[in-house]
């Protein structure tokens, strides 16, 4: 993956896709308001001029890199910042599913979490509980991807035409 840098300036400076020295091309995009007057965009550099499957392709892995970082390292519940790596996210729907099964019978159960970079063990007592936490990781990976989708949606790709 191209190294991807973020740019400030005013609006006039954002170009969607232009030529630069030596035959390479920039490629920006998320222009986003900043302050009045002030944006940010992202930019990459690349060798040749590229084609609209490339920049699609570059735009949506950015967005989709942001947006599982976000999934990852953005969840917090109960005042615990829960890192929710894919792995994290299947132990914890075993745990509802196995205890749903059994009607709780399974409980208490316990999961790893981080709080404050410590690792601590957290003690799901009851059903209640588990839901609540399984609600609120499901809601928090549901925001996450629906912002992502919104963000490639205010993609103009004709502008790298």
């Amino acid at each position: 993956m191209n190294k991807i840098f973020i740019e400030t300036g005013s609006f006039n400076k954002y170009i969607p896709l232009s030529q630069i020295k030596n035959g390479k091309y920039k490629i920006s995009w998320e222009l986003e308001e900043i302050n009045s007057g002030m944006y940010k965009w992202k930019y990459t550099i690349v060798d040749s001029k590229p084609s609209l499957s490339f920049v699609k392709t570059l735009i949506e892995d950015s967005i989709n890199n942001d947006i599982k970082n976000v999934i990852v390292n953005g969840f917090y519940w109960n005042d615990m910042h829960i890192y929710l790596t894919v792995e994290h996210q299947l132990d914890y729907k075993l745990l509802y599913d196995s205890t749903m099964i059994l009607d709780g019978t399974n409980l208490p159960e316990n999961a790893r979490f981080e709080v404050n970079g410590k690792p601590i063990i957290y003690k799901f007592k009851s059903i209640d509980d588990l839901q609540d936490f399984i609600l609120c990781m499901n809601e928090h990976i549901r925001k996450c991807i629906n912002a992502g989708y919104e963000r490639k949606e205010k993609i103009i790709y004709s502008d790298y035409e």
